[in-house]
């Protein structure tokens, strides 16, 4: 597929916030306005990235050799490949310009794949998981910068679909738009997501294990992204850990007993 050069994209515009090369000029000025209607986009974006970059390292610490990633937008910037680079890996995501991108940037690596497949239909993505995992159910899934996209009951309904297929022992990372939404109310939030044709569906942090349903939550527990980040290496700009950090966004690691 011929790259768009012409519209901005989602997973370039995330590319650029991260500090990356994979964007065009439509995508930066994409998102420099978005940037000035909720300045939190870009702290938070980095924030994501470095979550998913820490709890990969911790699994991979724990021998995990296969990863499934849900709604993976372009693999850069210290993506889960480049973490793991002896792992099997599975990128997934429901945008075809996105997957066409993604795939000429991972190139010739047969230990990794990149499908167009919707989250909202995880038996699709299962069955892809199947065949490339060569039929290990023990693995890592990574759901980092995208729950909140999914609406509640949907986002239960494939934990537990996520759950039923995976063996024992297997783990996931999730980020959670959770708490008090800070320097904006959420109905501020649906609004400025409403002008990309996205909607967003934040949680009470009450309702956070109703949602993991039948997964256990792993240490170090349910912690801030601002928090997460403090426990490994700082990987900002220096002076960046000065700068104030959406407390809205949550990382966890969950296990299926």
């Amino acid at each position: 597929m011929e790259i768009d050069t012409t519209k901005p994209n989602a997973g370039r515009i995330y590319d650029y916030y991260l500090g990356g090369s994979h964007n065009f000029e439509v995508d930066r000025q994409a998102a420099e306005q978005l940037l000035k209607l909720m300045p939190s986009t870009k702290p938070g974006a980095r924030l994501n990235r470095w979550f998913l970059y820490d709890a990969v390292e911790r699994l991979a610490q724990q021998g995990f050799d296969a990863y499934l990633d849900l709604a993976s937008g372009l693999p850069t910037q210290g993506y889960i490949h480049e973490i793991v680079p002896q792992a099997h890996v599975l990128y997934t995501d429901h945008d075809p310009v996105t997957v066409a991108y993604g795939q000429q940037i991972i190139g010739d690596k047969p230990n990794v794949r990149y499908i167009q497949a919707n989250i909202m239909y995880p038996e699709t993505i299962l069955q892809a998981a199947e065949t490339h995992f060569g039929g290990q159910r023990r693995i890592a899934i990574c759901f980092v910068g995208s729950t909140y996209f999914v609406d509640k009951p949907t986002l239960r309904s494939i934990m537990e679909q996520l759950f039923a297929w995976c063996a024992p022992g297997s783990q996931m990372a999730l980020s959670l738009l959770a708490g008090d939404v800070q320097a904006f109310t959420r109905s501020q939030y649906a609004a400025i997501y409403a002008r990309m044709n996205a909607t967003i569906y934040p949680l009470e942090l009450p309702e956070v294990a109703e949602i993991l349903g039948p997964w256990r939550i792993a240490e170090p527990g349910l912690l801030t992204l601002g928090e997460w980040h403090q426990l490994g290496e700082w990987r900002g700009e220096p002076g960046e850990e000065d700068a104030d950090q959406p407390l809205d966004f949550y990382g966890v690691l969950v296990t299926k007993e």
